[in-house]
């Protein structure tokens, strides 16, 4: 399986892979998506989601 280049990919697998309880990937992916240097609404969503993963992670 070829690993996603598209923002948008990217946002969508790290969400099915939190939703998966694989937090891991969920964060790989939405760094990954932040390394393209994405438009302002895929930057906040995955800055966003990794915020709210590290809460769930610290609880």
């Amino acid at each position: 399986m070829r690993a996603p280049t598209s923002g948008d990919a990217l946002l969508e697998r790290g969400i099915l892979a939190r939703l998966a309880n694989r937090p891991a990937e969920a964060r790989r992916d939405w760094l990954r998506l932040l390394a393209l240097d994405p438009p302002p609404p895929l930057t906040e969503a995955a800055r966003r989601n990794l915020e709210l993963l590290d809460v769930q992670v610290g609880k």
